[in-house]
Parts: C-alpha cells; sequence; structure tokens
C-alpha cells in the first residue's frame, strides 16, 4: 500500500515537472532603441545607455566590452531610470580602443544593443598646480597643498628668501612663513619643475604687511540698523580671538563696544557689536581690528541713519518684501522696519519659483536667526547674504537653485535636502548635517566641514567633488552616513576623524577616483557594507602603526588595503594628540593619554560646567582626574593643549555623562 503511494507521488511530481519544461518560456519585448555614449576619463570610462523608451518591471542591465569582440567582458550597470543605465569602468590601458555595447536581460533571455567605441587617453606626465597665488597673514603661519597630476618634480625657494621654507611629502607640499614685522607686504615665488619635461611652474606667496589688511573674514563690513541692537558675527579658529580699536577709535565709543567671545570645544569664536539707537541723520562707522587664526582683518562697523532705507539690487525682492511689511505705507522698506522682523515673519514670503537674482539684503534683517521660510526652491537666484545671527537652514530651502554658484554658509548648519540639485554651486563651508543636503550638486568641487559627521547621502553624486575636509572634529560621537559619498567620482582622498564611529552601507560606493582613506583614530569604526566598492582598485586605508593589526581583524574584507603609515616629522617640533573627544561614565573618575611626537608642551583645563577637575603630567603622559556624577545632566571641559615651540594649539573635548 504504501509503495503503491509512493509511485502515484512520483508520477504526478514527474507530470509536473515535465509540464513546466514543455512550456513556451517567457519572451522579453523588442528591445527599445538604445543610444550609446561613453565619457573617458584617462585609464577609466562611464558608460552610459539612453532607452528611447522606458521599461517597467525589473530588469538585469548592463555591459559588455573589450579590445575586441571575443575577448569582451560583462560588467553590470545601475539604473538611473526607466530609460537609463550606467557603469564605470577603471584600470584600463590607456591609449587602447575599447568595443562595447549593452545588454538588458529579464532573467530567461537577452538582447543586445549595436557595438559602439572609445579610446582611453594617453598617458600624460602632468604637474598641476592647485593656485598660482596664495595670499597669507603678517603673522608666522603655516598651509599644505597638493600638486596635482602624475610627474616627479622638484621645488626651490630662492637662497635669498630667508623668511620662507617649503618642503615635501609625496605630492603633498608644507609651507612655513615667518611673521612679517616690517611695513611692506613682501611675497617670494616658489619654482616646482616637471623632472619628465624640465616646464616650470610658480607659486607665489604673498604676506600681508604688518598694518592690517581686509582679508579672510566671513564679512568685512556690518551695517547695524538705527535702532538698538546686539549682533554677533560667528567665526570658526583656534581658540584665541581678539578684537582692538582702528585708527585712534576707543575701545568703547560713544554708540558702540565690539570684544569676542570664544566656546572652546566646538571651535567657535564669536565677535559682536552693542549698538545704541542712532537718532540723528547721518551715519556713522567705527572700525576694528580682528585678529584670529594667524590673520589679521580689518572689520568696518556702520550704524545707518534713523530714515535710512534698504535699496535693494533686485525689484522682485523689494516687491515682495515691502507688499509684506511697509508699515508706514511710504512704499519702502528702512533698516527699522526690518530689524525687529522675526522667523515668524519670514513665514509670509516666498521666493520659490520666482525670477529673482539677489538677496543680499536679506541680512538686514538680523533677528531671522533660522530660515525655514521663505522658500527659494526652483528660483534663479544668484547671491544671497545672510543675517549675522543666522546658525541654521531649513529643508529644501534652496533645492534646485542651478544659478546659485557662491554662497557663505561660515558655522550655519544645513538642513535636508536644502542645496539638492544646486548644479552651480562650486565651493562650501558649512555644517552639512542634513540627508541629501548637497545631492546632485555636480559642480561642486571642495568642501569644508564644521561637523565631525555626514549625513546620509548628503554629497550623493557630487562627480566634481575634489577636496573634502573636516574642519572642526571637536564633537560628539559621529557617523558618515547611508550613500553619504556615493558616486563622488573625482574624490581622490580623505582623513575620516577619531570621533566617526560608523562608517555605513555605501558611504564610498563607486568613488572611482578614491585612493587614499586615513583613518585617524585608534579604533576602528563600525564598517557596513560595501562602504568602499567602487573605489579605485589600488585603494589604500592608512591607519596608525599601533592600530594596524585591530583594523585589519575587525574590516576582514580590505585587510589587504590596510597598511600603517607614519607621521611624517615636517621639521619642526610635533605635538601629536591620540584622539580629540572623550566620552566618560558617570563613575569614571580618571583617564590617561600619551601626547605624541617630540615638542615641549603645556596642558590647561578649561571648566564648562561645575565640579573639580585637575591633570597631572609623567613625562609625555597626561593623567586627568574628574569628580564621580551622580546628578542627571552631563559634564563637560575641555583640555587645551599648547606645542611650546611653534604655539600650535590642539584641544582634547571631554563629557561626562550621567548615571543612566
Amino acid at each position: 500500500m504504501i509503495t503503491t503511494s509512493i509511485q502515484k507521488i512520483l508520477a504526478i511530481t514527474f507530470s509536473v515537472l515535465w509540464l513546466v519544461s514543455c512550456a513556451p518560456q517567457p519572451q522579453m519585448d523588442q528591445i527599445p532603441e538604445i543610444e550609446l555614449s561613453a565619457e573617458v576619463e584617462m585609464n577609466g570610462c562611464i558608460l552610459e545607455a539612453s532607452l528611447k523608451e522606458g521599461l517597467e518591471g525589473e530588469y538585469d542591465a548592463g555591459f559588455y566590452y573589450g579590445s575586441s569582440e571575443e575577448e569582451m567582458i560583462k560588467v553590470s550597470a545601475q539604473w538611473e531610470s526607466s530609460a537609463l543605465f550606467t557603469a564605470s569602468l577603471t584600470s584600463l590601458e590607456y591609449d587602447t580602443e575599447y568595443l562595447y555595447k549593452a545588454y538588458i536581460c529579464n532573467g530567461y533571455n537577452e538582447i543586445c544593443s549595436d557595438v559602439g567605441h572609445f579610446r582611453t587617453k594617453v598617458l600624460e606626465r602632468t604637474m598641476i598646480l592647485p593656485f598660482h597665488i596664495k595670499e597669507v597673514g603678517r603673522l608666522s603661519s603655516r598651509f599644505t597643498f597638493e600638486v596635482g597630476g602624475n610627474a616627479d618634480f622638484s621645488v626651490t625657494v630662492p637662497d635669498e628668501v630667508d623668511w620662507l621654507r617649503c618642503g615635501t611629502d609625496g605630492r603633498k607640499c608644507i609651507v612655513f612663513v615667518e611673521t612679517n614685522d616690517t611695513e611692506d607686504t613682501r611675497d617670494c615665488g616658489i619654482v616646482f619643475k616637471n623632472l619628465s619635461d624640465n616646464l616650470c611652474d610658480t607659486l607665489t606667496v604673498c604676506q600681508q604687511a604688518a598694518d592690517a589688511s581686509e582679508t579672510n573674514l566671513p564679512y568685512n563690513d556690518v551695517v547695524l540698523p538705527p535702532v538698538e541692537v546686539h549682533t554677533w558675527m560667528t567665526l570658526v579658529m583656534d581658540p584665541d580671538i581678539s578684537v582692538t580699536p582702528l585708527d585712534g577709535t576707543s575701545a568703547e565709543t560713544d554708540w558702540l563696544s565690539c570684544g569676542s567671545v570664544t566656546n572652546i570645544p566646538y571651535g567657535y569664536s564669536e565677535v559682536f557689536f552693542r549698538a545704541e539707537e542712532n537718532t540723528a541723520y547721518e551715519d556713522r562707522s567705527a572700525r576694528f581690528i580682528v585678529s584670529y587664526d594667524g590673520y589679521d582683518s580689518v572689520i568696518t562697523v556702520t550704524q545707518k541713519a534713523c530714515d535710512a532705507v534698504i535699496e535693494f539690487e533686485d525689484p522682485y525682492v523689494e516687491i515682495v518684501l515691502v507688499d509684506a511689511f511697509d508699515l508706514d505705507g511710504d512704499g519702502k522698506l528702512s533698516y527699522a522696519e526690518a530689524a525687529p522682523l522675526s522667523i515668524v515673519d519670514a513665514e509670509k514670503i516666498d521666493f520659490s519659483g520666482l525670477d529673482i537674482r539677489a538677496f543680499e539684503e536679506l541680512r538686514f534683517f538680523q533677528e531671522f536667526w533660522f530660515l525655514q521660510s521663505p522658500s527659494f526652491a526652483g528660483s534663479d537666484i544668484e547671491r544671497i547674504s545672510f543675517p549675522y545671527k543666522l546658525s541654521g537652514l531649513g529643508d529644501g530651502l534652496f533645492e534646485y537653485c542651478t544659478e546659485l554658484e557662491e554662497i557663505e554658509l561660515n558655522c550655519i548648519s544645513v538642513g535636508n535636502h536644502t542645496f539638492r540639485g544646486c548644479t552651480g554651486l562650486k565651493n562650501i563651508r558649512a555644517e552639512v548635517s542634513g540627508a541629501n543636503s548637497f545631492e546632485g550638486c555636480t559642480a561642486l568641487e571642495t568642501v569644508e566641514q564644521q561637523f565631525a559627521g555626514v549625513a546620509d547621502q548628503a554629497f550623493l553624486n557630487c562627480t566634481s567633488l575634489k577636496s573634502f575636509e573636516f574642519c572642526i572634529k571637536l564633537m560628539t560621537e559621529s557617523r558618515i552616513g547611508y550613500e553619504a559619498f556615493r558616486g563622488c567620482r573625482s574624490l581622490p582622498e580623505i582623513s575620516i576623524p577619531d570621533v566617526v564611529k560608523t562608517i555605513d552601507d555605501r558611504a564610498f560606493y563607486d568613488c572611482s577616483s578614491l585612493e587614499s582613506v586615513f583613518m585617524e583614530g585608534f579604533d576602528p569604526p563600525v564598517l557596513g557594507e560595501d562602504v568602499f566598492a567602487g573605489t579605485s582598485p589600488g585603494l589604500k586605508i592608512y591607519v596608525r602603526p599601533e592600530s594596524l593589526a585591530k583594523y585589519q581583524a575587525e574590516w576582514p574584507l580590505m585587510a589587504d588595503k590596510i597598511i600603517a603609515i607614519e607621521r611624517e616629522d615636517d621639521g619642526a617640533d610635533s605635538m601629536i594628540l591620540p584622539f580629540h573627544y572623550i566620552s566618560l561614565d558617570s563613575w569614571e573618575t580618571e583617564f590617561t593619554i600619551e601626547v605624541g611626537g617630540d615638542a615641549e608642551f603645556e596642558v590647561e583645563i578649561v571648566t564648562l560646567s561645575s565640579g573639580p577637575q585637575a591633570c597631572r603630567r609623567d613625562g609625555r603622559k597626561c593623567i586627568f582626574t574628574f569628580p564621580e556624577n551622580n546628578i542627571y545632566s552631563e559634564f563637560r571641559w575641555a583640555a587645551v593643549f599648547r606645542n611650546l615651540s611653534n604655539g600650535q594649539r590642539e584641544v582634547l573635548s571631554i563629557c561626562q555623562y550621567g548615571p543612566s
């Protein structure tokens, strides 16, 4: 009986399998017309297939490529839309003709396009200076830059120059400039020689004279309204900042006082102005020298007369604002009317989609400390200046403003997709904390990030990004988000601060030029999936020698790319902090760090919250002692390390949490 049942089951199963095998396989419809294109990048290429009509459903797509049709290699592509897919090729032979064709497959059968071709570029030994004129402050300073290209080169400083010296580290050049105590501006031409063809290029370093000049401030001219004001200008710099009067102006005039405040843990310093009401019918002004970060800069503070009105550059902007805020009905907007307006008033205006070009006058709306409205999305705005107090920009504020090329974002946080699709933006210095904040900014070349982390897809498909630098590292623990740099195909290197504890999935996916990643932390961050997929085949991840084994153990898939690197001595006494941020539990009362390098140094603890603290020295070891935290709050301190040989300062930010 059992045998008969098994036989019946086997017979039924065989019949079903036979019917399935005899059933006709689904065929893919005739593929739409495909247009092929290839963007050659030296020994790499981006292949693109554009369909005349989009496809619906799931399709595998990609390309075949090779030096002949018989030797073609298959590579998968990424769908950009239902009618467009692309693939990035790297490490191709120089000056070589390649054939390629696109394919689409529905899982059962495959259809291919006609064959196209492209030729990679001839390898040339080039030497490219990032700039030819570099202006520096009158105080002693140092700057570093990287020479582009692939040629070997030499660097020569004229023999008669005794105030400047230059060294190299691979393709990096480190330039040291001494203090200028003369009353003359001085310059020096540093000669770079391409050793492959003996052609020379020159970098001219210009140093300011002892008398201050106007340079390097976010705003050199501060315009105050007639009403009584208390205005702040935020800067990013080392802990020290000073403000002194110029041209005999007293430190505190009868109508204006000026000073500075430094917030050490986060690298911010602020210059503030307090002005009394101007009841006169004339403008009044005063000048100050602001010294910071190795620079002396002149700032002019002007307070407008009581009857002054704002002169708008853009007539459309004037129409919108006068209609919303003209209180006295004179058809104009005065400084006095603009000054007290708050962020609530900003919600009354909307510039999205309008043909506006400039809104420099926004900086006179001094109580607009955060902007969610008005919206500029989709407008033709080219220039805008923000109020001094502005600290943040809301979601989507400048989405798809394709005419916007330059914008000053010093110490301003950027929200979600705030500048998405701004294809004209080239350089950014800001707190990029929002997801998709600069997605698709295809002209963006340099970013100075004033935040220790990077949000999800913040720089997705910023294909021209060549330089990314974390300017402020003294923050709490941070992360590099999901696909944060995906598609940044021009980014050659990046340094990741020690406070970054997580690098999420595909953070550097398809960064085909990424060759060097410098990990500053002793402990490896948690690594997501495919973080470095699609990067340069020669990618190297540089870590501290003492951390090599730990990185290789915790990042096993990247172990063959992880190498130890010693910090090069630049000729000056060095001081190296092992980290810049530490988090203590409530019960921890002591920790020790060892300062690297060979310079003599001193340590000062700055109290940012109540509670005793101490630091004792044992050679290069520093032992910090703090009280146990038994309250439901957090304590914050900062330890300032000062290199006695060159005055360099570094800050260790210390946070102790209360009982959980």
